[in-house]
């Protein structure tokens, strides 16, 4: 499936120790393919963007560290894990009672 990769980072929780930021990178790594050197990623970043706007996360090398490169919606996806809908659908019920600020006229 295309989106495992978020329902696997998000199940992983908060990460912390070596242990967990280890199984992190192996998950990145195998989604992502070999990572881009900084020079190849600036010459394809049409490409790569496009890429990571499907929902494919690219990694790039930046100084012998990595960087991870995805889009919004992915980080909201392993962020929010469902809270943001949540949200939106309280604060419409919201605005349609108008049950927002109180609008005050001047006397």
């Amino acid at each position: 499936m295309a989106r495992e990769w978020i329902r696997e980072i998000a199940a992983r929780g908060s990460v912390s120790g070596a242990d967990g930021l280890d199984k992190l990178r192996r998950i990145l790594s195998r989604e992502c393919g070999a990572a881009y050197r900084l020079r190849d990623a600036r010459a394809r970043l049409l490409l790569l963007s496009i890429a990571v706007l499907s929902g494919q996360p690219k990694l790039i090398e930046v100084d012998g560290r990595l960087l991870v490169m995805m889009s919004v919606k992915d980080l909201r996806e392993i962020v929010c894990q469902g809270e943001f809908e949540a949200f939106l659908a309280a604060a419409k019920l919201v605005a349609s009672k108008g049950l927002g600020r109180r609008k005050v006229k001047n006397r």
